[in-house]
């Protein structure tokens, strides 16, 4: 989609236009720009405060609009997404904004937000997604003053938190290691069928299992028995294996996940 603009209008209203037509880049010698991975909607609004100082800001696109805004250095908008932020700072929605607000620097907000959780101290700290925080955000938070909550919870939630951080970091390298290979176990049957034509694999292959399931029908019973024997014991497993996760951390590891927020503890 193609949207028509003036120069001096963005540059007088956007950081990004400004640098970029100042700076004699191709864009600004052709007088178009082309925009990656934004929505049409999104810049449909950017525009609108650009030219008019209003902007269509509701609960459901706020975040998108102040990710658009700051990627576009476009402070105006900022502020007024700030302001309506601000009269949705309940519960877990204070420690999501807090998010939002340290990651794009939006200052404000990110003061109304803690702000909140310093009067909700005691209640905030016991949500669940305490534990999802992004490290910057949780510094920002313990080194508030205003917290009305006791320390030691304080530090008994970070810990936590640590430990969350840990076993996430953990399944995302075992979800990596998972695709990993099967990346390569794909590369190696490519490789090793690199004489055979696909088309010809492909109707084997769907020959193959339809013989495969008409011979199966027999033996239904027998393999629901070793499926059932087989997924008892892996679930055992499973749950010793979660069982060690959760129970002995490593020490090291819980120390080098905290060590930014230590100084503030």
């Amino acid at each position: 989609r193609k949207f028509l603009a003036h120069k001096n209008i963005l540059k007088m209203r956007s950081g990004y236009f400004k640098m970029l037509f100042d700076s004699h880049m191709v864009e600004d010698k052709t007088g178009e720009v082309e925009i990656p991975d934004v929505e049409p909607e999104m810049f449909q609004i950017l525009l609108e405060y650009i030219y008019g100082a209003y902007a269509r800001i509701n609960t459901e696109n706020s975040v998108a609009v102040l990710e658009m805004a700051n990627r576009f250095n476009c402070n105006g908008i900022t502020m007024l997404i700030e302001d309506h932020m601000e009269t949705d700072l309940t519960g877990p929605k204070a420690l999501f904004l807090l998010d939002q607000a340290v990651l794009y620097q939006a200052d404000n907000l990110r003061d109304k937000c803690l702000e909140y959780i310093g009067e909700n101290a005691e209640t905030v700290f016991s949500l669940d997604n305490f534990l999802s925080l992004s490290e910057e955000s949780l510094v920002v938070l313990i080194k508030c003053n205003a917290l009305k909550v006791d320390e030691i919870i304080i530090f008994y939630r970070c810990v936590e938190w640590a430990k969350n951080t840990i076993n996430y970091n953990a399944q995302l390298k075992e979800e990596s290691d998972r695709l990993e290979k099967e990346v390569m176990a794909t590369l190696d049957d490519i490789d090793g069928d690199e004489n055979t034509e696909l088309v010809t694999s492909l109707a084997e292959a769907s020959s193959s299992n339809s013989d495969n399931n008409h011979n199966s029908n027999n033996e239904d019973a027998d393999a629901d028995t070793d499926s059932s024997s087989s997924s008892e014991e892996q679930l055992t497993a499973d749950r010793s294996n979660a069982r060690c996760v959760l129970e002995d951390f490593d020490i090291k590891e819980l120390q080098k996940i905290m060590k930014p927020i230590f100084p503030y503890i």
